[in-house]
């Protein structure tokens, strides 16, 4: 089967880019990604959420939450002085 896909400009570059890293052509790693999601238990990672066979999907999905969190400073002060409230020396 032959298929023809619009994809965005950034799609493009995107799918470039991760089939560069795996050391494929465009065309096998397109192949390689559609079998291996055509082929994958129902109730495999990808379909539950977690880290797996969906695992680039669900690790850009964590970055982009992840993303949307300011970063905090701990406010909590844990040593040992802090806990038994002694003085440092």
């Amino acid at each position: 089967m032959t298929l023809n896909i619009s994809l965005s400009p950034e799609s493009e570059a995107a799918l470039q880019e991760r089939a560069a890293a795996s050391g494929m052509d465009v065309v096998a790693f397109v192949r390689e990604t559609i079998e291996e999601k055509l082929f994958a238990a129902p109730n495999s990672d990808s379909a539950s959420g977690t880290p797996g066979q969906g695992s680039v999907e669900w690790f850009a999905r964590l970055n982009e939450w992840v993303a949307g969190h300011p970063a905090r400073q701990f406010l909590a002060e844990d040593g040992r002085d802090a806990i038994y409230n002694e003085e440092p020396d």
